[in-house]
């Protein structure tokens, strides 16, 4: 498994495009993150596979963050991250 950082150069298999890899393709699978928001304006947000499916360690970690009151912000901003890995 690699790891890419913001700020470090792109791995050889992203082709060395600056940023990351397009349209969140990580190793051949597509992942996307999923921001909704309540009528009690909470926000859920997750990390989709390719079948829309969540991935279930990742949600797992970002509702423990939620539950301790992280801002919204903060959960997208990790499920963006957790998406390269």
């Amino acid at each position: 498994m690699a790891i890419w950082l913001p700020g470090h150069h792109a791995p050889h298999w992203w082709g060395g495009a600056a940023g990351g890899p397009p349209g969140g393709v990580v190793n051949g699978v597509s992942v996307r993150v999923d921001q909704q928001r309540a009528e009690d304006g909470s926000v859920r947000v997750r990390l989709l596979d390719e079948d829309g499916e969540p991935v279930e360690v990742v949600s797992a970690f970002l509702r423990f963050l939620a539950a301790r009151d992280c801002s919204p912000n903060t959960l997208v901003s990790y499920a963006y991250d957790l998406r390269h890995l």
